[in-house]
């Protein structure tokens, strides 16, 4: 019983953090792909080479391997510890974490490999796809698997009996983070 309050209880927490993400309208710049900001990048770093040789410079300074840098750039920023907190909180990130391991560690069925594949693959949508789809779909094709792989991963860790004196430390310091994360300022500017 106390399995399933715990559960809800995560839910709840990363619902919370989750819905402080609707009042955005778009994330910021670095996780969209844009070949002007590429074309940026490309001319600065070839101007900050100094005394390297040519053919390096024209291999690591051009538009494709420009886009594949940024395209990965942008991809590893959804795995970003500090965006995951205040995307889905700490306790979604151990929920993370420990499907992560279950999904390696143990006998994989087709149906958890399209729901590894999904979340690998749903932060490809906000990079390619953000001027497309509308916000609300984006934010929600982005938040699914991670909720999804998060709740698998904490469900596991309550079936194989870890302490939920630590998933109860974690759940406190995932809504005090999300607390100051959200709130603080918006106390600061009353005083």
């Amino acid at each position: 019983m106390k399995q399933k309050i715990l559960l809800i209880i995560i839910l709840c927490v990363e619902l919370f953090a989750f819905f402080q993400w609707t009042g955005c309208w778009n994330f910021t710049e670095p996780f969209h792909f844009s070949s002007s900001n590429l074309a940026l990048h490309i001319i600065g770093d070839i101007h900050n080479d100094t005394n390297i040789p040519l053919w390096v410079i024209r291999v690591f300074h051009n538009k494709i391997t420009g886009s594949l840098f940024d395209i990965i750039t942008a991809y590893v920023s959804f795995w970003n510890i500090s965006f995951l907190a205040s995307f889905i909180s700490f306790a979604g990130v151990l929920g993370l974490g420990a499907q992560f391991y279950a999904f390696f560690s143990q006998k994989r069925t087709i149906r958890l490999w399209m729901l590894f594949a999904f979340v690998m693959l749903t932060p490809f949508v906000e990079i390619f796809l953000s001027e497309k789809l509308p916000f609300a779909l984006r934010l929600f094709l982005l938040v699914v698997p991670y909720l999804w792989w998060s709740m698998l991963g904490s469900w596991y860790l309550l079936k194989n009996n870890v302490n939920t004196k630590l998933i109860d430390g974690v759940i406190i310091v995932s809504l005090w983070y999300l607390l100051v994360l959200h709130l603080l300022p918006i106390f600061c500017l009353i005083h």
